[in-house]
């Protein structure tokens, strides 16, 4: 509309002094002033109403996919345009245009197909057709002025339409998405309501096996049993005590949906990632390696958390890959500076075949999964955890197909406190 109402105005003010002008110095008597004028006005109208939209469209990338279906149906719409305007201008044409409004069907139909991209295509090509009409039949100016006012109403009849089109797929594609979106936070809210029950019915049995374990050791102390049973025993508190942190700090993050930052060592963390993550790579037969840039300044995250996006990312990483031959299964643990200023970039990389189509599509959406076992929430977790984190989670396909996810945490605050940087085979 704002178009359209440019376009009529702004050429009505010019085309005034315009001819004006030209009257002035005696081309125009003034008895001619209004005709010249309308036919001025028509022709300026017409070109900005019929051009701009093709200009603006193809700017902004929205014209119609090529397709062989899509040619095929250019051709009719076309064909179309080419048989009324051999009525309008062939042996069958008369001085009351009666055919003209023919035009009418193809224009809407585009519209109606294709939205505002359609509608400024289709104007543009039944204005070049009779462009080339009236000048191969030679019409006079006056017709040719009934012709232009006639393809003026029909460019504007389609381009409203076009853009009534187009406003409502945008809108119907918004409420597609907000539906979308309202049901995967809906789901999410149900899996967090499951996961904070399940966290307190399993504080109870996990309490009872930490106590057991330390009795345990402290009887093996007492009656000093083998070393390497009191080793074992070490182990295993060890790491009942870090579930209890990881059941903790989860049910903390969805409940309050934040964490507690302080300042972390980013090569100690991916270093507590590879200890943790050594059964996996065990199980799978697959090499795990850090890369680590020197001198990485500490972050600020959970230690607890952070260790679990890692984890999680090196076991999705790991299941992915089902090369036969092991020396080919790699996974690399990297940390290197952000080339945003106040962010450390740490992620995983492996050798596997790569994210298929789907999962590339729907990477951190909920309950999206490739595994027979999976529930499809490890991802989505991960990147509510870095974005509660203040960075961000992305995945991304390599060409030759490896599978790289990297994720951004930002620096403490606390001012230069810089830790040791290690090289792989320290880490």
């Amino acid at each position: 509309m704002l178009l359209l109402g440019g376009a009529a105005t702004t050429p009505l003010a010019v085309g005034a002094g315009y001819i004006a002008l030209h009257t002035l110095v005696g081309l125009f008597p003034w008895s001619d002033f209004a005709g010249a004028l309308l036919q001025y006005w028509v022709g300026e109208v017409i070109g900005i109403a019929v051009l701009t939209p093709v200009v603006l469209v193809t700017l902004r990338g929205t014209l119609p996919r090529a397709s062989w279906r899509g040619g095929a149906e250019l051709a009719v719409y076309g064909l179309l345009i080419g048989i009324t305007l051999w009525l309008d201008f062939g042996p069958l044409a008369s001085a009351q245009y009666e055919h003209f409004y023919l035009l009418f069907l193809p224009a809407v139909a585009v519209a109606v197909r294709h939205g505002l991209a359609g509608a400024a295509l289709a104007s543009a090509a039944t204005q070049g057709g009779l462009i080339v009409a009236i000048q191969v039949t030679g019409v006079e100016t006056a017709r040719t002025t009934h012709f232009q006012l006639l393809m003026l109403t029909l460019a504007v009849t389609a381009l409203l339409l076009g853009a009534v089109v187009s406003e409502r797929r945008r809108v119907e594609a918004m409420i597609r998405d907000r539906q979308s979106a309202l049901d995967r936070v809906s789901r999410l809210t149900e899996a967090g309501g499951m996961a904070a029950a399940l966290a307190h019915e399993l504080n109870q049995p996990l309490s009872a096996t930490m106590s057991y374990a330390r009795a345990a050791r402290k009887i093996a102390r007492l009656e000093q049993a083998s070393p390497r049973l009191g080793e074992i025993l070490d182990k295993t508190v060890i790491q009942a005590e870090r579930a209890d942190r990881v059941i903790r700090s989860l049910r903390d993050f969805v409940r309050k949906g934040h964490s507690n930052p302080a300042p972390l060592s980013v090569a100690a963390l991916i270093a507590d990632c590879l200890v943790l993550a050594t059964p996996v790579a065990g199980q799978h037969a697959v090499s795990i390696q850090a890369e680590i840039s020197p001198g990485l300044p500490a972050v600020s995250g959970d230690a607890v958390q952070l260790q679990q996006v890692l984890l999680n990312l090196v076991r999705n990483a790991a299941e992915a890959m089902d090369t036969p031959d092991p020396r080919s299964r790699r996974i690399v643990v990297f940390a290197h500076p952000d080339t945003e200023a106040g962010f450390v970039a740490v992620g995983v990389r492996d050798s596997g075949p790569g994210l298929s189509d789907v999962v590339e599509r729907n990477l951190f959406a909920p309950f999206v999964t490739t595994k027979a076992t999976g529930m499809g929430l490890g991802l989505s977790i991960a990147h509510s955890i870095v974005e509660a984190h203040g960075g961000t989670l992305t995945g991304e396909r390599r060409p030759h197909g490896e599978t790289v996810f990297r994720f951004t945490l930002p620096v403490h605050d606390a001012g230069p406190n810089h830790e040791t940087g290690i090289n792989s085979d320290d880490a």
